[in-house]
């Protein structure tokens, strides 16, 4: 999407990767982008109604991206956990 993992283990890549994608299907915004860069195309200014729906784009994706960095965090931390045990 917008950002790749920077962790060297695979499976967290894998993990935030995947939670990424869950994050952008669940808020719609590839369908919602696409709605903005069609009008964009087709005009030279967005109108209000769309700069406002390109900015809460931009900051749902921020917060997914932080959402899915945690998490595969949290991963990381659990499977260190299980595997010194």
């Amino acid at each position: 999407m917008l950002r790749k993992a920077t962790s060297k283990i695979p499976s967290v890549r894998k993990t935030f990767n995947l939670l990424l994608e869950q994050e952008v299907q669940k808020h719609k915004l590839d369908e919602k982008m696409d709605k903005v860069f069609t009008y964009a195309e087709k005009h030279e200014e967005l109108t209000t109604e769309l700069e406002v729906l390109y900015e809460t784009i931009e900051e749902r994706i921020r917060r997914a991206i932080k959402t899915a960095d945690s998490n595969s965090r949290k991963t990381q931390f659990h499977s260190r956990l299980s595997s010194t045990n």
